[in-house]
């Protein structure tokens, strides 16, 4: 039987802006296509910079970054594992209490061991 493969997946755009319109949004929306492609990948999303705000709980549904916590609790539900910097946490003051339910802080040194075990690492 087959390994299953190993994809890690490093996102740093915020969830919407002006310059990067909606690119954490399609960045998701490639991790969920990867996933209905390849339904056993370990597939790892680590959310660095200014993504970490789409983890964020959020009373906005259906417009805004509201879409995006919806995709990452989505996400989860298929196994896909999120991670968010705690640095990048700790300089836009976010704390545990603000993830989303099966999200967690991660270190550089865990990307770092991830993206060693991983077949593919994909980042832009």
């Amino acid at each position: 039987m087959k390994a299953p493969m190993k994809i890690v997946f490093v996102l740093k755009e915020a969830p919407y802006g002006s310059d990067e319109m909606g690119r954490c949004y399609n960045d998701l929306l490639l991790v969920g296509a990867v996933r209905q492609n390849e339904p056993d990948a370990e597939i790892l999303v680590f959310l660095s910079g200014d993504a970490v705000l789409g983890l964020k709980k959020s009373d906005k549904k259906g417009q805004d970054r509201g879409e995006v916590e919806t995709m990452l609790q989505h996400l989860v539900a298929a196994n896909i594992r999120v991670w968010v910097c705690d640095t990048c946490m700790g300089s836009l003051g976010l704390a545990d209490s603000d993830l989303i339910a099966g999200s967690r802080r991660a270190n550089i040194a865990e990307l770092g061991r991830a993206v060693l075990e991983a077949d593919k690492f994909i980042t832009w």
